[in-house]
């Protein structure tokens, strides 16, 4: 489920609706109120800029560091969504993270990162002698572990330790955790988060 179809499904396009994409790179979201009668609004926030600086007033994309961004940012959100952000952010920043993430958020915080426990078993299902995909599956595995030097991954998620990283400061509880597949990799977890 892309942020544009959750919006789709759960909300009213008759109610006014704030919705954080943080994080978003190179996807953000143009707000279904520049597109149609609406009253869903979508901020864009990534400290990349791949869109330019016109397509970037058009989709509502701030070129910023995400912690700068939350710790100067004064107005609230119904909704915080990170799809494949998470992981980039080091360990020991996550707590910090999600205290910023809760003084904006008013009720759902959604996130996608990629589940270390399926990265690793789909590495090592792998059988170089046998499977003709061999090369491309290390490949896929490989980089989803290790990333790119510009943007590598500082922190490792699966069920049980987002659940703890997430719930352990207070803000949030899990109330929902989705296996998803994304860019035909199926290794990714969807944590749903209800402010308490």
């Amino acid at each position: 489920m892309t942020l544009l179809k959750y919006l789709t499904d759960h909300v009213n396009n008759d109610t006014e609706f704030k919705c954080l994409n943080l994080g978003c790179g190179n996807r953000p979201l143009l707000s279904p109120s520049s597109l149609f009668k609406s009253k869903i609004n979508i901020l864009n926030v990534d400290k990349m800029n791949p869109l330019g600086d016109l397509d970037a007033l058009k989709f509502d994309y701030f070129k910023c560091d995400v912690f700068k961004f939350l710790e100067s940012y004064v107005h609230t959100f119904d909704l915080i969504w990170a799809d494949r952000f998470l992981e980039h952010i080091s360990f020991n920043d996550i707590p910090y993270l999600i205290h910023l993430i809760n003084g904006i958020c008013i009720d759902k915080f959604i996130f996608t990162v990629p589940d270390f426990t399926q990265v690793s078993n789909a590495f090592n299902d792998i059988k170089p002698f046998t499977d003709p995909d061999w090369y491309i599956k290390t490949l896929k595995s490989t980089m989803e572990i290790n990333s790119d030097p510009s943007a590598p991954h500082l922190s490792t998620w699966n069920r049980d330790i987002g659940t703890k990283l997430i719930e352990q400061e207070g803000y949030f509880k899990v109330s929902k955790i989705e296996n998803v597949t994304i860019d035909n990799k199926s290794w990714y977890i969807r944590f749903h988060c209800t402010k308490i």
